[in-house]
C-alpha cells in the first residue's frame, strides 16, 4: 500500500512539472509575439 501511495504522489508530482513546464513555455512564446523584447525572467525578478 505503501509503494501504490508512493508512486501516486510521484505521478501526481510529475503531472504538476509538466503542467507548469507547459504554462511557462505558452507565457514565453505569448511574451514572445506581444513585440516585448525583454527577458522574461528580468520582467518576471522586477520588485514591485
Amino acid at each position: 500500500m505503501s509503494s501504490r501511495l508512493r508512486n501516486m504522489i510521484v505521478v501526481f508530482a510529475v503531472s504538476i512539472m509538466m503542467w507548469a513546464g507547459l504554462l511557462h513555455g505558452t507565457l514565453a512564446l505569448y511574451a514572445g509575439f506581444s513585440g516585448s523584447s525583454t527577458d522574461t525572467m528580468t520582467t518576471a525578478s522586477v520588485d514591485k
